[in-house]
């Protein structure tokens, strides 16, 4: 019976290794430190194979398909050797995680545009594969690449993985695969803001053809010894081999080979760059009246504005019938998290007001630019295959099945009686139709609920706290929060954007604020739609935000004037701060709006909104259990915490700096606040952490495209029911897990103190007769001391024992 004495087994276990010195607990046989990152396995692989020729396999697949919800165009080409990406747009790790792309193998990674819709994903890519131990990484592109990168150390650690940046000027890039020609193309406006994309003329190794076994037989060949392999070998290197008396010519025993293709990657955003791309000289020796191998595939990153120009669609002709067109824009209609999808539909069920039905994906209407050739357009996972035979797949490309998703539901044991308890306690009508309103305000809609890296079900950290109609915080603004807005809104997505007056970022981690410049980006587009004057957003950030703000805007693009700053220092409570507040105030329409500095990391702070109708919500940003927070939250309508670990995980919590769900709780309790919600779950709990005993009635859990006003806040702890029978299986799952370390834990207590009474044992018999002479004596202060060290281990022994 583990469960009923976890909470002892974990006291004893604590005092224990209070009681214990290093050495011991490492003679105990306790849990070493975790070895030091090693290359993975398949670097390790690659770096000893050595390869005849090039690939067997090669495939060409997207991962963005250009549209609001994914971001911009994003493809990858991959064969048994690498794997090559190509732009690096926010959401990229989480279609990694949708899809199960092997992204620690992306060691070549090519931008075509130092626009942020291009390297949104960049930072995130970066730090996930310094992460899992990758050695080195390569970047081409444009210059401004470099400077992007150092411009990272405003808010990351410092990288173990080596980054070697190679601007379009480097001399040709060739491995295992293929060898990369990267051709700039230059603006002809003067005032372009991105004066240079890089396009990527990718031309595979020739391979050698298979051996044909048939053959050597008829030739006498000694076909099952170790001279046969080197004989081959020899061939396939277009030598010829003596055999018996005879020259024999590779063309002779092995079959035809794979000839080289050639794959164009290109980015043309608007009209400016047209002539300069439709003239190059080392694109046109590619195309049918030209000198070098024709082009296989054409990616096409174009948005539809420049597709319809004559000149390029005269210069995508002079390609040739052979060679295949994929277009990657805008007007993408295609699902690219299906999970998310799938799950919102199932939390639907449980209240349809609190958890929305997110819109169809297939919002945009269909291109209305008529190419003059057949062309493919772009869908997520949609693949080309190179080699062994040129075809296309769509096996992958994923399909929304809300339906399939609802009646799994339906068919979980208990689900369908607890949802119908849920409904009869919240006065909901038989078809779960919901009082509540997205009209009615102030209303909180998560867009983000997981910590540190996106998965499948939750993005990165990210809320939208809607006060009126017309005005909106974000608290936070992970990587991908502009998506989700468009997954969440569909097409008032735009509307919503203007709403948005200010910005709060919590602190300088990267999984809270990569989505900032996104977002600013998209809101200043959607004035220029609507005709509207533009108004910089209020950015309540650290003041190192600035820092990279403004290296950002020197060497890469002009950002800066997006945003008012106020750093986060000179709106804490204790300093007087209604003069820097008080165009905050006036444009949210609130009466107060102070920070307070939680423990975290460095400027780390929560914050803390209240309005004159008398409501008051807190965000704690990410933080260890704070008083300092309690107390500038005190009888708070609603805290919004973070719970990144479960109970149990007290140690590691606090080694990152993070509360458990029990000292979120406890948070909200000692702030007497109306209800807790959990937040910035670690991404072991997917779907649902564990629930504790502490989940009472003043405690919900927060879901990505959750929707909760002030009035839903009662019905919120009503839901865990239903939300239990829903993600039983992953609760089961957790539970082993945690049963699993507490066994561990358990069998280190066991040996330590059988560590300690070896201990105990040798002391006792080497200890030496007492001298009486008064100098030999220990001074009563040190016995003391023994004896009070002695008790404590006793107790803790007995805790064990129990």
């Amino acid at each position: 019976m583990i469960l009923p004495i976890r909470l002892s087994v974990l006291g004893a276990w604590s005092a224990l290794r209070r009681v214990t010195v290093r050495g011991l607990m490492l003679s105990a046989g306790a849990r070493k430190q975790s070895d030091p990152k090693k290359i993975p396995r398949h670097v390790k692989i690659r770096q000893k194979a050595t390869p005849i020729g090039g690939p067997t396999f090669v495939h060409l697949q997207v991962l963005a398909a250009g549209g609001r919800d994914a971001g911009a165009a994003t493809v990858h080409l991959a064969s048994e050797f690498s794997r090559h990406l190509f732009n690096c747009s926010e959401g990229i790790q989480r279609l990694v995680q949708e899809f199960k792309v092997k992204a620690v193998r992306m060691e070549n990674i090519f931008i075509t545009r130092m626009d942020w819709s291009n390297i949104g994903g960049l930072p995130g890519m970066i730090l996930t594969l310094n992460d899992t131990g990758l050695p080195s990484c390569r970047l081409f592109g444009p210059p401004e690449l470099k400077s992007f990168l150092d411009g990272m150390k405003t808010f990351s650690s410092p990288l173990t993985i080596k980054i070697d940046v190679q601007s379009y000027k480097e001399p040709m890039y060739v491995d295992n695969t293929m060898s990369v020609h990267q051709i700039p193309i230059f603006s002809k406006k003067a005032d372009s803001e991105n004066p240079t994309v890089v396009s990527y003329l990718c031309k595979l190794r020739e391979k050698p053809g298979a051996f044909m076994l048939e053959r050597g037989a008829v030739l006498g060949l000694p076909m099952n010894s170790p001279e046969l392999g080197t004989m081959v070998r020899q061939w396939k290197e277009g030598k010829a081999v003596h055999f018996d008396g005879r020259e024999i010519q590779p063309e002779e025993v092995l079959m035809t080979a794979h000839p080289s293709l050639n794959i164009l990657i290109l980015e043309c955003p608007d009209d400016s760059f047209v002539e300069p791309l439709c003239s190059n000289e080392d694109i046109c020796r590619c195309q049918i009246d030209g000198k070098e191998i024709p082009v296989a595939l054409v990616v096409h990153m174009t948005p539809d504005t420049v597709l319809a120009n004559p000149t390029y669609q005269d210069w995508m002709r002079r390609f040739g019938e052979g060679t295949e067109h994929l277009i990657v824009n805008e007007q993408a209609n295609c699902v690219h998290f299906p999970t998310q999808f799938e799950v919102q539909a199932q939390l639907n069920l449980i209240h349809p007001g609190i958890f929305p039905q997110l819109p169809p994906h297939t919002l945009l209407p269909v291109s209305s630019v008529n190419l003059p050739i057949p062309h493919t357009r772009a869908e997520c996972m949609l693949k080309y295959e190179l080699r062994p035979q040129r075809q296309w797949h769509r096996d992958s490309v994923p399909v929304e099945d809300k339906e399939k998703a609802i009646q799994e539901a339906w068919d979980i044991p208990d689900f369908a009686d607890c949802v119908k308890e849920c409904h009869e306690a919240l006065s909901l009508d038989v078809n779960g139709k919901a009082e509540t309103s997205s009209a009615i305000y102030p209303h909180t809609v998560f867009l983000g609920t997981g910590s540190a890296l996106p998965c499948k079900s939750r993005n990165v950290s990210a809320i939208l706290f809607r006060i009126s109609e017309d005005s909106s915080v974000l608290l936070d603004c992970g990587e991908g929060t502009t998506s989700q807005l468009w997954r969440h809104y569909g097409h008032a997505t735009d509307d919503v954007l203007l709403t948005i007056k200010a910005i709060f970022i919590s602190h300088m981690h990267a999984d809270h604020h990569l989505g900032l410049f996104q977002i600013s980006t998209t809101i200043q587009k959607a004035m220029n739609a609507k005709g509207m004057p533009f108004t910089p957003l209020m950015l309540v950030a650290p003041q190192s935000m600035l820092t990279w703000l403004t290296h950002y805007d020197t060497h890469c693009h002009k950002i800066l004037h997006h945003f008012h700053c106020i750093p986060n220092w000179k709106l804490q409570g204790h300093i007087e701060p209604q003069h820097a507040s008080q165009p905050l105030l006036e444009s949210l329409g609130l009466s107060k709006f102070v920070t307070c500095m939680v423990y975290h990391c460095k400027q780390a702070y929560g914050c803390v909104l209240e309005h004159p109708s008398g409501w008051k919500v807190v965000y704690s940003g990410d933080t260890m259990p704070c008083d300092k927070l309690v107390s500038c939250g005190q009888n708070a309508t609603l805290l919004i915490h973070e719970a990144t670990f479960e109970d149990g995980l007290e140690e590691e919590a606090r080694a990152r700096l993070h509360s458990t769900t029990t000292q979120a709780v406890a948070a909200g309790r000692n702030m007497a606040a109306g209800l807790t919600l959990l937040t910035h779950f670690s991404q072991r709990y997917a779907r649902v952490p564990l629930f504790g005993p502490e989940f009472g009635k003043n405690v919900g859990i927060a879901f990505d495209h959750m929707h909760v006003g002030l009035n839903d806040l009662a019905a919120l702890p009503r839901l865990i029911p239903p939300l239990k029978a829903l993600f039983a299986e992953h609760l089961v799952h957790l539970e082993e897990r945690r049963d699993k370390r507490e066994m561990q834990q358990l069998r280190q207590m066991r040996a330590l103190k059988r560590s300690l009474e070896d201990v105990e044992s040798r002391t006792t018999c080497s200890k030496p007769q007492v001298s009486t002479t008064k100098d030999d004596k220990a001074p009563e202060e040190e016995v003391r001391k023994r004896e009070s060290n002695n008790s404590e281990s006793d107790i803790a022994l007995k805790k064990a024992r129990k």
